[in-house]
C-alpha cells in the first residue's frame, strides 16, 4: 500500500510540473502574439494592413490569454489535489 501511495503522489507531483510548464509555454506564446499584434498595428499605420488583419490578430491574442487563464486554473487544481494527496492544507504547495 505504501508503494501505491508513493506512486500516486509522484503522479500528482508530475501533473503539477506539467501544468507549470504549460503556463511557461503559454506565457511565451502570449508574448509572441503580443509582438505580432504590435507589428500588424504598425503595418496598418503605414497602410499595409487593414481592420480585418487587426481583428484577426486581436482574436488570436485573446484566445491565448484565455488558454493561459485556463492553464492557471488547471495548475491551481493540480496543486490542490497534490496537497490533498500529501495531507497538507490547500495553500501549502
Amino acid at each position: 500500500r505504501e508503494y501505491e501511495i508513493a506512486a500516486e503522489v509522484r503522479r500528482l507531483a508530475f501533473n503539477v510540473a506539467v501544468a507549470e510548464q504549460a503556463i511557461v509555454v503559454l506565457g511565451a506564446e502570449l508574448a509572441l502574439r503580443q509582438q505580432a499584434a504590435d507589428l500588424v498595428r504598425r503595418r496598418k499605420d503605414v497602410g499595409e494592413a487593414n481592420d480585418l488583419d487587426i481583428s484577426a490578430v486581436d482574436l488570436e491574442l485573446v484566445e491565448v490569454q484565455r488558454d493561459r487563464r485556463l492553464a492557471q486554473i488547471e495548475l491551481d487544481q493540480a496543486r490542490l489535489v497534490l496537497n490533498k494527496g500529501l495531507g497538507l492544507p490547500p495553500s501549502t504547495v
